[in-house]
């Protein structure tokens, strides 16, 4: 057998096994998909920090996730944001801005819980039940160097220590129970 024969079914039954592959994904049902009713709340990590530049600017650093790292620049609706890949977990932020500066802070803080919303917010035709860890709030001091250059100089910052607060969610699956629909009879039945 040539090498060219051999070669064109290796082709062909590889391209029969990945179209295999692709109508049986298709086929099964998908496993993430949620009951109606229901909210799947996905983990996540949020720091975030504030501080005075010059110029009278607002510089905020704030983090999504364990890689992205945004600061913003601010003063009376003007906005300019920077977003960059850095290296983020709960006790730690550093990031590289480039020719703009750097971001190299630790987090110290104590727990402490979110805010609870009054009575009068909530819906009371709707009880909400969660599966899965609460999430958590910090509030403390972020220690080290933020060094921050605007483009052309329009403000500039230098810091060693900064207040802040960090949050971390975790995966909870939450449904609504009606307390109405649940084993009651309707006036009409009576």
């Amino acid at each position: 057998m040539h090498a060219s024969t051999r070669l064109r079914r290796l082709k062909r039954t590889s391209k029969l096994t990945a179209g295999t592959a692709i109508v049986t994904a298709l086929a099964l049902p998908g496993g993430a998909a949620a009951r109606p009713g229901t909210e799947v709340h996905q983990r996540s990590l949020h720091l975030e920090t504030s501080s005075f530049a010059t110029r009278g600017y607002v510089v905020d650093i704030e983090t999504f996730g364990h890689h992205r790292v945004v600061l913003t620049a601010e003063k009376n609706g003007q906005l300019a944001t920077y977003t960059v890949r850095g290296q983020v977990n709960r006790h730690r932020i550093r990031a590289d801005l480039g020719r703009f500066g750097r971001v190299n802070l630790h987090f110290h803080g104590e727990r402490q819980p979110f805010p609870v919303k009054s009575k009068s917010q909530k819906p009371k035709d709707k009880q909400r039940r969660c599966r899965g860890r609460k999430a958590e709030r910090e509030v403390g001091e972020f220690r080290g160097a933020v060094e921050f250059d605007g483009q052309r100089l329009y403000t500039r910052l230098a810091v060693g220590g900064l207040e802040g607060e960090l949050r971390r969610s975790y995966r909870q699956v939450c449904w609504f129970r009606h307390p109405r629909s649940r084993g009651s009879a309707s006036p009409s039945q009576c």
